[in-house]
């Protein structure tokens, strides 16, 4: 389970890598940028029709929609993956040093 652990660790890490490497240099500009002002009229008006739910739907879907933030989850998700394969790992030998 280490080596599952350690395997998943260095592949998310090193994807997480790739994607903000890949989305930050092969970025084309974004709808914000070419129509000043757009995600913040966008906003409101998901907040007038959908209420604050919708606004807040709306915020979540333009922060995922930046590579930083792709970024950082793949790499939060291979930490609790691979801290999962440890504990699994931990509580292994410890179950077999006390019988």
């Amino acid at each position: 389970m280490r080596r599952i652990g350690i395997w998943i660790l260095i592949a998310g890490l090193s994807a997480a890598a790739l994607v903000y490497w890949l989305e930050t240099r092969l970025a084309e500009p974004s709808l914000d940028e070419l129509l000043p002002g757009y995600s913040k009229a966008n906003s409101r008006l998901m907040g007038i029709y959908y209420g604050h739910a919708g606004k807040m739907m709306w915020e979540w879907r333009e922060a995922l929609a930046r590579p930083d933030v792709q970024a950082m989850l793949i790499a939060v998700v291979s930490l609790i993956a691979a801290a999962v394969c440890f504990r699994v790992a931990w509580l292994d030998a410890d179950r077999a040093r006390h019988p």
